[in-house]
């Protein structure tokens, strides 16, 4: 019998390591709009408007179908004089460079009126044009 090469008793296997913690930083902007019933403000009507929202912003392109790896945005409606949505954009795992593009929110380029052009192309790049209406963003 021939045996060639070591065996060593490598000793217990270690634990496994737990997976590092990501950071995730949270944004929140609120945007009135003139021509939202926030009663309609569900489904397509919803997802319509943060899509947008992501266009605007620079975390998708038209028509939105995902928003850049670590972006995501979510939102609320209320209703005081007229429909303010609040959107919450959180950002995962990304360089402080890449937060700070989002920092801010719909900013500097970003104004009322592209906002609510990128929001009424998503709606017509998704044939959604018919539940959302007419965008008008009274403020940012």
């Amino acid at each position: 019998l021939v045996i060639s090469g070591a065996c060593t008793d490598a000793g217990p296997t270690p634990p496994p390591t737990s997976a590092p913690t990501v950071a995730t930083t949270y944004v929140t902007q609120s945007v009135t709009y003139g021509s939202l019933e926030v009663g309609s403000y569900s489904g397509v009507v919803k997802a319509t408007y943060e899509k947008g929202y992501g266009v605007a912003i620079g975390a998708c392109t038209s028509p939105c179908d995902s928003y850049q790896e670590g972006v995501s945005i979510d939102s609320t409606a209320s209703n005081r004089r007229a429909a303010t949505i609040t959107y919450s954009i959180a950002l995962t795992g990304l360089s402080e460079s890449q937060v700070s593009t989002f920092m801010g929110g719909c900013d500097g380029a970003c104004s009322t009126s592209t906002l609510a052009a990128a929001t009424e192309q998503v709606a017509a790049d998704t044939g959604t044009s018919g539940s959302v209406g007419t965008v008008s963003v009274t403020s940012i």
